[in-house]
């Protein structure tokens, strides 16, 4: 049995706190979990979860486009479908 793929966090983390997103691909899917409550897990196919995420960011107040920290947050996630 092969090893679970690792959880990557965000680079808006900083100093690896426990107050970040973390993502990591399973088999035909994406997981989402916060660090602070790592036993509670969102899945979603990837395209699924790409147009969430599309949807969130183009409505998000901190304007992820133009906020750098938030671009760090969008990075790992932003290769989905």
């Amino acid at each position: 049995m092969s090893p679970e793929p690792a959880w990557q966090r965000s680079s808006a983390c900083g100093g690896g706190g426990n107050n970040c997103l973390e993502v990591r691909a399973m088999t035909g899917l994406i997981q989402v979990r916060e660090s602070e409550a790592p036993g509670t897990v969102i899945a979603a196919a990837p395209p699924t979860l790409g147009a969430l995420l599309r949807r969130v960011k183009a409505t998000s107040p901190c304007q992820a486009g133009r906020d750098r920290r938030a671009q760090g947050l969008w990075g790992p996630l932003s290769r989905l479908p």
